[in-house]
């Protein structure tokens, strides 16, 4: 997934009057955080809009977490706390999923156990 594909299938699934900037910005924290939290990397160097057709950290199936994330934020900047709800949870049920795969990925690598966080 990128940030161009996000963006575009964000503004088709959730027609928003939100810059592409600040949406942009949603999904580089998004990103840097999954790469921090989860897989205890470095912040990646992404910019938008230089970047904007450079995959990001998590790969489909996963990458549709930064769809519902960003889905997530504009229904709470609407104020429409039920459907908020409703996207976080979607979004937290394919971020637990993309952490077990990552766990299992990595836990076991060639000089033994890695541990990662879940």
């Amino acid at each position: 997934m990128t940030i161009n594909t996000t963006l575009s299938r964000l503004d088709e699934l959730r027609p928003n009057a939100v810059s592409a900037e600040l949406k942009a910005a949603w999904i580089l924290a998004l990103d840097g955080r999954l790469r921090a939290e989860v897989l205890g990397l470095a912040p990646s160097s992404l910019s938008y809009p230089a970047d904007a057709d450079e995959e990001l950290t998590a790969s489909e199936p996963y990458g549709e977490l930064y769809l519902l994330w960003c889905a997530a934020l504009l229904d709470l900047a609407a104020g429409e706390t039920a459907r908020y709800a409703n996207s976080m949870a979607a979004f937290e049920s394919l971020l637990d999923a993309y952490k077990r795969r990552e766990a299992k990925r990595y836990a076991l690598d060639e000089e033994g156990f890695k541990n990662v966080r879940l």
